[in-house]
């Protein structure tokens, strides 16, 4: 008999896709999952076997940046609030045997899990955090006079709403610690101060499935050098950016493969050279398996799937949540960063031929490959959820 699992994850993409192929892995092993997201994932959700409870999104990601929106913490203490809503409506009586919640969804998840008495697991798309590193700190080193600040007040009628005492700091941004027990999609080598997390962190890399929804690509056989060029699935709406990398492979003996997201008009890019394909979304994984470098804003799920394919990175960050993972590819010699604001075809062209001509990189990227392919993924990932569930 299976176990009764509750999925609480945010409405993003670069937090959703991690956690498909660690669900399909439970329905695979006979446990009942029911995921809570938004209508835009409910079919690639279902595909992996679990049920789909959607529920009504503020849109957290589009009100990020408001000045009446009241910063991040605030936003998305409003989007738990409404999933917990939702949640409480649909379980009723009933209760899951354990409570797995994004790093982003985690007062709702935390709440539910306290007042249900079960247990939790974390689930963390981009860097841990515990006493000797915080991911927040880092993000607004690179930040000048940009702060987060907790609703306290909100969240403490929050607590008292559900009958909870606290303590208060485990329901705040800047303040909570970590759950009892952490999913983290990335390896431990690529975490910062990776040696100080304890056995509460299982850092089981990328989780990787099929992902059919994103389609097919047809490798060319001109036998060149490939790279992929891309934005993500949030910030992808430079289309400086994109035209930077139509200019810098064009009359090069190079393919590129360009993915723009839904963002930015194609027809805006103007008439692509014959050794540049442009596409909304493309198999990133499909791509990766031939490609000599990756071109990408640095996502944790992007650099992480460039790393178990065993490709160096070129860098250009777009917004604070992954300048951390920029700085670190190039600290770990894994690539090379390009701040935002200096990228031109003539610099991105430079950055390309250097690490397709530097021995050391590859040398490093090869290492990290091995310990991506070792982290354990999906079936790891699964593994921690049973055992916190009682297996």
């Amino acid at each position: 008999m299976g176990n009764s699992i509750l999925f609480v994850n945010i409405p993003a993409r670069g937090h959703v896709f991690p956690t498909l192929a660690v669900v399909e892995e439970l329905t695979s092993r006979g446990h009942g999952v029911t995921y809570v997201t938004v209508e835009e994932f409910a079919d690639s959700v279902r595909a992996t076997g679990a049920d789909v409870l959607t529920y009504d999104s503020v849109n957290p990601l589009e009100l990020l940046g408001k000045p009446e929106a009241g910063g991040a913490p605030a936003v998305f203490l409003r989007e738990n609030i409404v999933m917990l809503d939702a949640i409480e409506a649909h379980y009723g009586e009933r209760r899951p045997d354990v409570v797995v919640y994004d790093e982003a969804a985690f007062q709702a998840g935390r709440v539910l899990a306290r007042k249900w008495g079960r247990p939790a697991v974390q689930s963390t798309p981009s860097f841990a955090f515990n006493e000797h590193f915080s991911f927040i700190g880092k993000m607004l080193e690179a930040a000048e006079g940009f702060t987060l600040v907790d609703p306290v007040d909100e969240t403490a009628a929050l607590l008292a709403e559900h009958g909870l005492d606290g303590p208060l700091d485990d329901y705040l941004w800047t303040r909570r610690g970590p759950e009892e027990r952490n999913l983290v999609y990335l390896t431990r080598d690529f975490q910062y101060h990776g040696e100080t997390f304890d056995d509460r962190f299982a850092f089981v890399g990328p989780c990787l499935g099929e992902r059919e929804f994103l389609g097919g690509w047809r490798a060319p056989d001109d036998g060149r050098p490939l790279a992929l060029v891309s934005l993500g699935t949030l910030h992808n709406d430079n289309l400086a950016f994109f035209r930077a990398g139509v200019d810098a492979f064009a009359g090069l003996p190079w393919h590129a493969v360009i993915s723009v997201g839904d963002k930015v008009d194609i027809d805006e890019l103007g008439p692509l050279p014959d050794n540049v394909e442009v596409h909304r979304w493309v198999p990133h994984l499909q791509v990766l398996e031939r490609a000599s470098v990756f071109v990408t804003h640095g996502g944790t799920g992007s650099v992480m799937e460039a790393l178990l394919a065993g490709v160096p990175l070129v860098v250009v960050p777009q917004w604070l949540d992954v300048a951390p993972n920029a700085e670190r590819v190039a600290e770990l010699g894994l690539g090379r960063l390009i701040p935002p604001e200096d990228l031109d075809a003539e610099r991105l062209r430079a950055a390309v031929f250097g690490l397709a001509a530097d021995d050391e990189v590859h040398r490093r990227v090869a290492a990290m490959r091995r310990h991506t392919a070792e982290a354990g993924g999906r079936g790891r990932a699964a593994d921690v959820i049973e055992e916190r569930a009682g297996n």
